[in-house]
């Protein structure tokens, strides 16, 4: 779960160093989705959403690792048109790998008999698609700064309840062992 946390930072924060026609991603996106991709097979086990976004991650790995590489050697200046384009096909792939790993929070919160929050991740992401669409349609002006912020608004209350359930969900997993030791210390004579 923690591998999936800092994975989506990478994967939804960029800072880039611009050097001419160069762009260097800070924190790389590929490696954010490849973070995801390592915590969902850890808990493909036990969610079938987890194991279902394999083929998903594995993708997502190679767009982001290609952009950030055309991105580095100056191949998408003067762009900019395609550029909104795959702009616009990496949000929905970024969103499509939210709404499954909110899938598999539900799937383990179910497993589990935890509350992970995943009604407010559900809330969250719906913000995101929302704020997402209407900055696409609005990608220029006031209203896309708003939207703008909106959506970061959004990501930063998924990021905090998906960070509440990873916590739940460690608890879960820790706290069977926690209980049976505590009973066989009282019943030692």
């Amino acid at each position: 779960m923690s591998d999936i946390f800092v994975g989506l930072i990478l994967l939804f924060f960029n800072f880039n160093l611009n050097l001419g026609a160069s762009s260097i991603g800070l924190l790389p996106s590929f490696v954010g989705a490849y973070l995801i991709w390592k915590g969902t097979r850890e808990l493909a086990a036990e969610s079938e959403t987890m194991r279902e976004l394999d083929t998903v991650l594995k993708v997502a790995i190679g767009v982001h690792a290609v952009i950030w590489v055309c991105n580095f050697f100056g191949m998408t200046r003067g762009k900019e048109l395609e550029l909104k384009a795959v702009d616009v096909v990496l949000q929905l792939l970024n969103l499509f790998i939210l709404h499954q790993l909110t899938g598999g929070m539900e799937d383990l919160e179910k497993l589990r008999g935890v509350d992970m929050r995943v009604e407010m991740l559900k809330r969250w992401w719906m913000g995101l698609f929302v704020f997402s669409m209407l900055n696409v349609l609005w990608f220029l002006g006031l209203r896309s700064v708003l939207c703008t912020i909106g959506w970061f608004v959004a990501l930063l209350g998924y990021l905090v309840c998906f960070s509440d359930g990873k916590k739940a969900y460690i608890m879960s997993t820790e706290c069977p062992g926690g209980i049976v030791q505590e009973e066989e210390e009282h019943h030692d004579p």
